[in-house]
């Protein structure tokens, strides 16, 4: 697929480009379904930060899960193990898009699927973790959000401020300071 596509996945799975519908008598012949795949499922006590603030930019713009999308989150639980029968589950659920937080989510994605479009946030080194070819041209059916500048160089000061930079990126969907597209 063309870059350009994949621009407009990542737009409509990260809320960048989605829009209300013009007026309440406009309604989609289908509901889009997102798969969702994350570390640990919500509770009362401790929220999925990034599941909810995926939920929250959604609502912020005017969708309401369940009348203009459907989210079909799956959680490991910490058992890492479990990802590619999650991620199989999503395929079999003929979900229009997998979002994952983290290489070994979009690692285990990508190995399931070749057709559905996997969109990636938190994932520092796609290329390095064969998730993508180039930022430019992602190739295949994964693209997604890094913080990554190949034009920085490494230190562990950058990798300290790339972890704090995480913490609150997906409160704004914006996955970090300045994301980079790939």
């Amino acid at each position: 697929m063309n870059s350009r596509l994949w621009r407009f996945i990542v737009a409509l799975v990260f809320g960048l480009l989605l829009t209300p519908l013009a007026s309440e008598a406009q309604q989609p012949a289908k509901i889009p379904r997102v798969g969702f795949l994350g570390h640990k499922a919500p509770t009362q006590a401790v929220p999925s930060i990034p599941l909810q603030a995926f939920q929250h930019r959604l609502a912020d713009l005017g969708y309401v899960e369940g009348r203009d999308i459907i989210i079909e989150a799956r959680f490991s639980e910490g058992r890492v193990e479990r990802f590619p029968e999650l991620a199989t589950e999503l395929v079999r659920l003929n979900v229009d898009v997998i979002a994952v937080v983290g290489a070994v989510t979009a690692r285990a994605a990508k190995k399931v699927t070749t057709n559905i479009p996997i969109v990636f946030a938190v994932v520092v080194e796609p290329i390095a973790d064969n998730l993508v070819a180039s930022l430019e041209q992602p190739g295949g059916n994964v693209t997604g959000f890094t913080n990554f500048d190949p034009g920085q160089p490494r230190s562990s000061s950058n990798s300290s401020r790339r972890r704090s930079q995480g913490s609150g990126a997906w409160r704004s969907l914006g996955i970090g300071a300045s994301p980079t597209p790939c």
